[in-house]
């Protein structure tokens, strides 16, 4: 397993990714989502947003001050349908909202995710 690193440009606010893919469907085959930033570290309350069944979800992210980094599990993600799916870091401290631009990763059919096994 391998955590997916996003770097998160503080400028222009894009996301590099050293992955474009986060799983197959209904399984988990990355440990978490590691978030740091270009320059200096945005300090809040971070939640990492995704559009899932058409629906916007929100996955709050834990804080390592002393790394200077955001972190999540990505069993917290637990996407039903294959597909490409768009994602954005946010950032919130009071009033001050620090967002990426939205970046996209896949994540691939799986041969048994309707329950048969084999």
């Amino acid at each position: 397993m391998a955590n997916i690193l996003l770097s998160v440009n503080n400028d222009n606010r894009l996301v590099s990714k050293n992955r474009s893919f986060a799983g197959v469907q209904l399984e988990n085959i990355y440990d978490s989502f590691i978030i740091r930033f270009s320059k200096e570290f945005v300090n809040g309350n971070g939640i990492l947003e995704y559009i899932s069944d058409c629906k916007p979800k929100y996955v709050t992210l834990n804080k390592n001050i002393e790394q200077q980094i955001y972190y999540v599990e990505i069993s917290s993600l637990l996407i039903s349908e294959d597909g490409v799916y768009p994602f954005q870091v946010r950032i919130q401290d009071g009033d001050k909202i620090f967002k990426s631009r939205i970046f996209e990763l896949k994540i691939y059919p799986s041969i048994n995710a309707g329950g048969i096994n084999g």
